[in-house]
């Protein structure tokens, strides 16, 4: 069967709303059933794909935290523009770090500090020194 008609039919069949005659009560329950065994023999395909589907939810959730923060801040004016910068990059990484699950956050710590590190001298360095220069 196709995976796509089975996740449809058991996204449709979850609920009994509709369901008012048993003979068609019957049939939608074996479908749902064999959605199930569909999802129990081919286990394995769907959990990388629920893994990635994870982690990239993770990351949307981090930058659009990290994004309503800095909106926050620019909106109340508790920060000036020019700094805004630089607080995407630093909450963006504690949003990170306080997400992840792993037991070495010691060495994922100084990761995050690097990749600030390195934001920061990307940022202050190449792009307003160089590009900001041969702008004028």
């Amino acid at each position: 069967m196709n995976i796509r008609f089975l996740a449809y039919s058991y996204l449709i069949l979850s609920s009994h709303a509709f369901v008012s005659n048993p003979l068609i009560y019957k049939q939608f329950r074996k479908m749902k059933l064999t959605y199930h065994m569909y999802v129990k023999k081919n286990e394995n395909v769907f959990l990388p794909i629920k893994t990635s589907v994870v982690q990239n939810i993770a990351c949307i959730m981090k930058d659009d935290i990290s994004n309503d923060l800095l909106y926050f801040m620019k909106f109340y004016h508790l920060s000036q523009d020019n700094v805004i910068n630089y607080f995407y990059i630093v909450f963006y990484e504690l949003l990170s770090l306080s997400i992840r699950n792993e037991e070495n956050t010691i060495l994922q710590l100084r990761i995050s500090l690097i990749n600030i590190m390195l934001y920061i001298l990307l940022k202050n360095v190449i792009i307003n020194h160089y590009l900001h220069h041969y702008g004028q």
